[in-house]
């Protein structure tokens, strides 16, 4: 499911009154040869709380059985993710208790994986720039797309159990022909024909 760009604002707007800056405690006024006032400064300084993941929709093999490049190019600009800076203040903006994690809860289900995929973002951020895949009208999605050292295209799956049905990775690799493709959850090392399976604790020192 990807986010519009009108939803996003709204959402960075949301997170900006939450913090209840005031003006008359920052000042307004324009300093000499400075083009914004200290307040949009700072404002704009909030938003690197944020990391942007683009949506590569336009990235389709239906017609082409090989790795298309730059992903770049195949970016849709109406649509991206909105991650947070670290997997702690993503939750510490939603409330959530440190117990609630550790322990398990039965009804925190849906945002454990919200959780699972910043973690993940926080390491390959640090070595690619990832995308992800997701196109109108169609339930197909895969978590994160990275273009690696090889120029190939690899799809990464996201799961936060150890439940790792992944439909929309299989399809996404069968479709493109990708030569490498990786599903990444609670469950051990595996190699299997079609796709890698890597442990979620792993993430950090893997070359993909």
């Amino acid at each position: 499911m990807y986010i519009s760009q009108k939803m996003s604002i709204f959402i960075i707007m949301g997170v900006m009154e939450h913090i209840n800056i005031r003006s008359s405690q920052i000042g307004v006024e324009k300093k000499e040869n400075c083009k914004f006032t200290t307040l949009q400064v700072l404002n704009l300084l909030m938003l690197f709380l944020f990391f942007i993941v683009k949506n590569a929709s336009r990235y389709s093999n239906s017609y082409c059985p090989f790795s298309r490049l730059p992903l770049a190019s195949y970016e849709d600009r109406a649509a991206f993710k909105i991650f947070v800076l670290d997997v702690g203040l993503l939750g510490a903006m939603s409330n959530l208790k440190a117990t609630t994690i550790v322990d398990g809860n039965s009804i925190f289900t849906e945002f454990k994986g919200a959780l699972t995929e910043q973690y993940v973002l926080q390491q390959l951020i640090l070595r690619y720039e990832p995308y992800y895949y997701a196109k109108t009208n169609s339930t197909q999605e895969i978590d994160f797309l990275l273009q690696d050292e090889e120029d190939e295209i690899v799809p990464l799956e996201v799961k936060a159990e150890t439940n790792v049905k992944a439909k929309s990775l299989r399809q996404f690799v069968a479709d493109n022909q990708s030569k490498k493709a990786y599903r990444i959850s609670m469950n051990d090392y595996q190699q299997e024909d079609w796709v890698t399976n890597v442990p979620l604790y792993a993430v950090n020192g893997l070359e993909f």
